[in-house]
């Protein structure tokens, strides 16, 4: 009962002595498993569920939690073992089978992870987050017209009530129309760069089109072309007629790969944003890269995604070139005198795309820096880990969603040292 009241340390101070009895057994070792991942602290979670599958051998919950565990730490060939051991014993289960699929995408089994998705569909078939998982998995192999047609199924996903609006009005399905609608932003800044691109296609069915996003990105999109109004969630809304979630928009025109709308650039610092950055980053004979070594810490992947600024030491010791910090948050705390660091300057995306124009080229991990760069046709190196976000697609180095940006791949998981050596290779090749 303590555990499920959140006092973890006083559930394991009563149960911990259990485990070390005599007569201890499976479900105590299960129960405390449970606790110490609640805390963090996943190789004592995992220690206690191997002891809980050594005394009960034939329980396919067991099983679960440590394929669970094991996926958490990023040991995917031992979760893909303990999810398909918790199988054998028990095949009706479509949450073993969703992580079983999860775990077969991350390490680009594919068709393994789609049949095992479909699979577990076929026995939870009105489970939003098997098919958001699956909508991922579908887009990640580069199938946008299955795959965008499974992504709608995030709305109903208990997580995303924090993104819908409730303004009891149709939702727009595509039709050509003279009404007014509201596209409203949802997710993170970065998805919400990535798919304002499909706004002139909204235009082109004839409605009137006003966009609802985050304060930080108001006054970047406001340089965007015949839109009735540009306002932040935390202003009230002109009246208007439709609805519609930005991130539905590719489902609705039916996007494969050929028809990706990828007119770049379709955004565009202002003027004196320009003006005022160029004369910040004035350098005489380098090239200037502006770099970004880490995402939104909230994010439930950022663990893969963001880089340790250490590794980036050896690109910084390049001679010819001047690096600047497009680094926010804590981890811009971490960079050197080897960054000239005009955050101080930057107070939302507009600013941050003034900055953006004055360089020479980006070098980014997958955050909205990379979107906003690409969305505004610059040269872009992006790195990636080695299962990136479906967008990115597989094995490949370019990307449809962006001419401008070149991908850098990890070959092994974790390993980013390889995809620095990559880059720094690349930039001694660059000439002057």
């Amino acid at each position: 009962m303590l555990a499920y009241l959140n006092c973890h340390t006083e559930a394991i101070s009563l149960i911990q002595p259990l485990s070390e009895s005599e007569h201890h057994d499976a479900f105590i070792h299960s129960e405390l498993s449970l606790i110490y991942k609640k805390l963090g602290q996943t190789e004592e979670a995992i220690r206690h569920i191997k002891e809980a599958v050594f005394l009960d051998s034939k329980n396919p919950q067991y099983y679960l939690q440590l394929g669970d565990l094991f996926h958490k730490k990023g040991y995917i060939n031992e979760a893909i073992l303990s999810y398909k051991q918790s199988l054998f014993y028990n095949d009706n289960n479509c949450i073993t089978l969703n992580n079983l699929a999860i775990s077969c995408k991350d390490n680009h089994q594919l068709e393994e992870a789609i049949d095992n998705f479909q699979r577990a569909l076929s026995l939870c078939p009105d489970e939003p987050y098997i098919h958001f998982n699956y909508a991922q998995c579908l887009l990640l192999s580069g199938n946008m017209t299955e795959g965008f047609k499974e992504y709608e199924w995030r709305l109903k996903k208990d997580d995303y009530k924090n993104y819908l609006r409730d303004y009891q009005k149709p939702y727009w399905r595509g039709e050509y129309s003279n009404s007014t609608i509201v596209i409203f932003a949802e997710q993170g800044f970065g998805d919400t760069i990535h798919f304002v691109r499909y706004i002139n296609l909204v235009k082109e069915r004839g409605l009137k089109v006003i966009l609802l996003c985050h304060e930080e990105l108001k006054e970047l999109f406001m340089a965007l072309q015949g839109l009735q109004g540009v306002y932040s969630f935390q202003e009230a809304l002109p009246e208007f007629d439709l609805q519609c979630p930005i991130l539905s928009l590719p489902y609705i025109f039916k996007t494969t790969l050929d028809t990706i709308p990828a007119k770049i650039p379709y955004l565009t610092a202002r003027s004196d944003k320009i003006n005022k950055f160029k004369e910040l980053t004035e350098t005489k004979g380098t090239l200037k890269i502006g770099l970004t070594w880490a995402g939104n810490p909230a994010h439930e992947d950022d663990l893969n995604r963001s880089i340790s600024f250490d590794y980036f030491y050896p690109l910084l010791s390049l001679k010819g070139f001047t690096f600047f910090s497009l680094q926010f948050g804590e981890a811009a705390k971490c960079s050197d005198e080897s960054l000239i660091d005009l955050s101080s300057h930057i107070k939302d995306f507009s600013d941050t795309a003034g900055l953006i124009d004055s360089f020479d080229f980006i070098i980014t991990v997958d955050t909205a820096i990379a979107h906003l760069a690409g969305a505004m046709g610059k040269e872009t190196w992006l790195l990636l880990p080695y299962t990136p976000d479906w967008r990115w697609m597989l094995n490949n180095s370019t990307t449809p969603w962006y001419p401008t940006v070149r991908l850098f791949r990890q070959v092994e998981r974790g390993n980013w040292q390889g995809v620095i050596k990559e880059v720094v290779n690349r930039c001694k090749q660059l000439k002057f």
